[in-house]
């Protein structure tokens, strides 16, 4: 959190006391030192500030739902900064252990998945991400940011498609 924002967020909730539920923060995320102002990296509005006692997440290993109950403030003006990654390796390193979870939750939640089905929505997934919402505009950045987001639907696919078509016959050649 900025100096910015934590003043803001000092201001804002003296002001508004718990008239809100929960607060947007636009979150400016970062490879490294690179920020990543296109592919719908930003502007990206979350909900990051809430009630404890009005705001619960789902139960799921991965991307889990948010539930609020009440209404959202204003968006906040200034930003969080967000480092998920310091190069990608350590991008490829956390997308393998999301897409090991993303299959086991469509398995658990009894999903059928074809190959087709998976490389239309990732193809649509990097027409998105890159026409769409403007990787382009970030050069050779934008691309790699947008063919993993592609790139994640066929693994999770593959992961998938490993856990339950394939496992009768793993190991036989």
């Amino acid at each position: 959190m900025t100096p910015e924002l934590a003043d803001e967020t000092r201001k804002t909730l003296g002001e508004d006391g718990n008239k809100f539920a929960a607060y947007a923060l636009n979150i400016r995320t970062y490879v490294g030192d690179k920020w990543l102002k296109g592919a719908g990296y930003y502007p990206a509005p979350r909900l990051r500030l809430f009630l404890r006692d009005r705001f619960r997440y789902e139960e799921a290993c991965i991307h889990p739902r948010a539930f609020l109950e009440g209404e959202t403030g204003p968006l906040l003006k200034n930003d969080v900064l967000h480092y998920p990654w310091k190069d990608f390796s350590e991008l490829i390193r956390k997308m393998n252990r999301e897409t090991t979870l993303e299959a086991e939750k469509w398995i658990e939640d009894g999903r059928k998945v074809t190959l087709a089905k998976t490389l239309r929505k990732a193809f649509h997934r990097f027409l998105k991400y890159y026409f769409q919402r403007g990787g382009w505009r970030e050069g050779h950045m934008g691309f790699i940011m947008c063919a993993f987001h592609s790139l994640y639907q066929f693994l999770t696919y593959i992961k998938y498609w490993e856990a339950t078509e394939r496992k009768d016959g793993a190991g036989r050649r």
